[in-house]
């Protein structure tokens, strides 16, 4: 027990000799201290510190036998005990099969996870494969390779951009509409945009500079032409989809 409060002494002493011989070494770097105070905080320093070595082999010494063979049976038993956490942890570790991002993770802690149930949901979010559905009547003008632009409404003002990748094989039913399912390569170098989300999608099928856009509604099938009626003074005039003013 002495020897014990003997080291704690010289400890405590130990740090306050090494504080001042530090704060010694910066004084002097800046010549408010001179090299011979420096010298004289680092010789305590090191005083102190054999002190403490035969400190510790004094009490080394001093245990018994056999107070050293149930020290060792202790050590052996806390390391068998901390082999057998690390075998316990090691199993608990769940390793997914590919590097990538987890956006979904339904487990949480304290809770029972039985075997071949849903962990987690890991993938590489940079490049995001997002399925877009089209009217049947507006499939014929999408190709691969067109330019998409793709929003979300929980983050307005955020644009993520991409092109066309698979056109659909086959026309399925939504609700009363049918549509195509057209698969979109998007990026998504922010990791912003989280798998499973609405979004809304434009497909930019052609550029027309300086053109006039009308709404939708107000396109017309007369006599297997697609155009619109024109308003002229108190008459209306059919006026095609591929009507051109003549030079």
């Amino acid at each position: 027990m002495e020897i014990d409060n003997e080291l704690g002494r010289a400890k405590l002493e130990l740090e306050a000799a090494q504080r001042d011989y530090q704060t010694l070494q910066r004084l002097e770097e800046k010549q408010a201290a001179t090299k011979q105070e420096a010298i004289e905080a680092n010789r305590k320093v090191q005083q102190l510190q054999a002190e403490m070595q035969a400190l510790e082999r004094k009490r080394a010494v001093l245990v018994a036998p056999a107070d050293r063979v149930v020290a060792e049976a202790k050590l052996h038993e806390a390391l068998a005990a901390l082999e057998q956490a690390q075998a316990r942890l090691e199993r608990s570790l769940l390793r997914a099969p590919m590097q990538g991002s987890v956006y979904d993770l339904p487990a949480r802690t304290g809770a029972y996870l039985k075997p071949g149930r849903h962990r987690a949901q890991v993938g590489d979010i940079k490049k995001l494969r997002v399925k877009v559905y089209v009217d049947e009547p507006e499939l014929g003008r999408v190709a691969p390779g067109m330019a998409v632009t793709i929003t979300w409404d929980a983050m307005p003002g955020h644009p993520w951009t991409g092109i066309v990748d698979t056109m659909p094989t086959q026309i399925v039913a939504l609700g009363t509409r049918q549509i195509g399912e057209v698969i979109c390569a998007i990026r998504n170098p922010d990791l912003l945009l989280l798998p499973g989300t609405n979004i809304n999608a434009e497909i930019v099928s052609q550029v027309v500079e300086n053109g006039v856009t009308i709404p939708k509604e107000a396109l017309r099938q007369d006599k297997g032409q697609t155009g619109v009626y024109l308003l002229r003074g108190e008459s209306v005039e059919w006026r095609p989809s591929n009507w051109a003013p003549r030079a």
